[in-house]
């Protein structure tokens, strides 16, 4: 599913329309894409982890300290999308 989901990165129609009304399925697949190979897929969720209504607010400090931790091309457009500096 991550890799669907990271093909999807143009229209981010997956994750921007579809899971974030689905708070369980989000926080899932945000927490499996952390680190993951599918960076495509973890900046979306970064993205929208605001959309998301009620989902575990630990998720945006894992976000974080993964992106900061290592900060390669991919990961500075997380950081990018959650506003940290």
């Amino acid at each position: 599913m991550l890799f669907v989901i990271a093909r999807d990165n143009e229209c981010e129609e997956l994750v921007e329309e579809k899971l974030v009304l689905c708070r369980d399925w989000f926080e899932l697949l945000a927490r499996k894409s952390i680190g993951s190979k599918y960076v495509n897929a973890e900046w979306q969720f970064a993205k929208h982890l605001g959309d998301c209504a009620g989902c575990d607010p630990e998720l945006l400090f894992l976000f974080i300290t993964v992106s900061y931790t290592h900060l390669t091309l991919p990961t500075k457009r997380i950081v990018l999308v959650l506003g940290v500096e």
